[in-house]
Order: C-alpha cells, then sequence, then structure tokens
C-alpha cells in the first residue's frame, strides 16, 4: 500500500483498501503524523503491527473487537489504580528479559566517501551502566547521519551521534522487558474499598501500576 506521507488514519484505510482479497474488517483510527515508508508485501496485521509498520512508523495503541479495529493514541487511560504487595495483590509471575539491554553504544556516522565516523571518545554510556555486572555494548550505524547538506562536517556528525545515542537510553534501551501476569482482589468488592469504586475500576487497556518489593 502506498501510505508514505498519509496520516495513520488514511494509511490504515489504504492498507485496508489494498488486500489481495475482501475482508470484512473495519479499521478505526484517529492517528495522524505522516508515514515515512510505504507497506509492501506484508498481511494487514504485519503491516499494522510488524517491522516498519504503522504503529512502528506512527506509534499508538491496537484493540480487536471481532472484526473491528481500533488504532488510537491510547486505547485506555491511567486511572491511578495501582496493584501492590500486601495491599490487594494475591499472586504474580515475572518474566525479566535482559537479552536486549543495551548500556554502552558505539554510534556510527559517516563521511561523503562512506568512511566510518566515530566519536573521539567512542563510547556513549547509560546512566544505568552502574546497575550492572558488565556494560552490554552495541554498536549503531546511522547512515543518515553523514557529511552533507544537513551536517556540514565531521564536528556537526559526531554531535548528533552524541544526541541520538544519548535518545537511544531514553526509550529505555538500558532497561529489561519484563512481563508481568498479576491477580488482585478488587478491593471494590471488600469492605476497605466499597466506597473507592472511582478509584479501582479498571478497563482494557489501562494503565495500572503494580508495586512489588523485589
Amino acid at each position: 500500500a502506498a501510505v508514505h506521507g498519509l496520516t495513520g488514519a488514511a494509511a490504515i484505510q489504504a492498507v485496508s483498501n489494498a488486500t489481495a482479497f475482501e475482508h470484512e474488517f473495519t479499521y478505526y483510527s484517529d492517528i495522524g503524523g505522516s508515514c515515512a515508508e510505504d507497506i509492501v508485501a506484508k498481511n494487514p496485521a504485519e503491516a499494522l503491527l510488524g517491522d516498519g509498520g504503522l504503529v512502528e512508523q506512527l506509534g499508538g495503541e491496537v484493540l480487536r473487537d471481532n472484526f473491528d479495529v481500533y488504532w488510537t493514541r491510547n486505547i485506555g487511560t491511567d486511572r491511578g489504580v495501582s496493584i501492590a504487595y500486601r495491599k490487594n495483590m494475591t499472586g504474580m509471575e515475572v518474566e525479566i528479559d535482559t537479552s536486549n539491554v543495551v548500556t554502552r553504544i558505539i554510534p556510527v556516522g559517516y563521511d561523503k566517501e562512506g568512511n566510518e565516523i566515530l566519536l573521539d571518545q567512542i563510547y556513549v554510556d547509560s546512566p544505568l551502566i552502574g546497575d550492572y555486572a558488565t556494560p552490554c555494548i552495541d554498536r549503531i550505524e546511522y547512515r543518515d547521519v553523514k557529511i552533507g547538506d544537513t551536517y556540514k562536517d565531521t564536528a556537526a556528525v559526531k554531535a548528533e551521534l552524541l544526541k541520538l545515542a544519548q535518545a537511544e537510553f531514553e526509550t529505555g534501551i538500558d532497561r529489561p522487558s519484563v512481563n508481568a501476569s498479576v491477580s488482585y482482589v478488587d478491593l471494590k468488592n471488600t469492605t476497605i474499598g466499597k466506597d473507592f469504586e472511582h478509584y479501582t475500576n479498571v478497563y482494557l487497556g489501562d494503565t495500572v501500576h503494580l508495586r512489588h518489593e523485589d
């Protein structure tokens, strides 16, 4: 589907209309922005959620309700609901994956001839690097950061490399991914929570704050 330059709402309709055969799904979206690249040879699920897909390009969250698919900035909201050990939690299973954690980046840019440009100090370290036994090092090549119209000289390339590497850490690349499956008691069904129903309701897509001693 040709979606380059389209808003998210227009792009998802373009994907829906470009399928190889008719389908029963209806797509709803309020996502704006501008798609950076077209969607080529992907099924609708991959076009929306896969690598280089619409969500990766423009963000947002997706909810499927039978044949209705909603892609919006936030499916739920943060109602301030918390689940905590010794408060209302009855069970929890946690999976912590550190395999993709990066705490030290080697950012790479290029000159006009395609030769690599590195920072003088080579590395950019995460503020959390001391939380791990050893540095987790990754080399990231920024192909668009090269001497030319946008970056006039080596100094400009290095300044951008430093900025981009620091931005990687702001996205959480230096933190493990955590998946938690939690069982809890809804406080509004208990004596202590009967007057606080407004603060305990949870709906699909909501943000919930989870606290545990570990």
